[in-house]
């Protein structure tokens, strides 16, 4: 209730708590923008596609934006590479200003920390 908007970025098996964090705030019709970040390698990597694709229909507030390290020989026509600097900014409208919460593996999180 304290913040307008929420980036929640997440890598491989973190997705699970910010898909369970979009599906309450969009059940909840909370009025913020969520800006949904994930990095996996492959499609077949990104579990709750489906799901993510689904809320996104029934939220307009609910922004997705994901990129694939290894998607060679698959038809991903997103994003490619890790999460960088450059990319959260086109991605996330001032994101300095926003609450951000990270969960994945620990190098990533690390990682994405010292981006911010």
């Amino acid at each position: 209730t304290e913040a307008d908007s929420i980036v929640l970025i997440s890598a491989g098996v973190g997705i699970t708590p910010m898909v369970s964090i979009s599906r309450y705030l969009t059940e909840r019709s909370w009025p913020g923008d969520i800006f949904f970040i994930h990095a996996c390698r492959t499609p077949a990597d990104f579990i709750f596609g489906n799901e993510i694709a689904a809320l996104g229909l029934r939220n307009p507030k609910l922004h997705v934006a994901v990129t694939m390290s290894k998607p060679e020989g698959t038809d991903w026509k997103g994003p490619r590479g890790r999460i960088t600097r450059e990319w959260l900014v086109q991605t996330v409208p001032d994101i300095s200003s926003r609450r951000i919460h990270l969960c994945g593996p620990a190098v990533m999180m690390d990682a994405t920390r010292d981006l911010l």
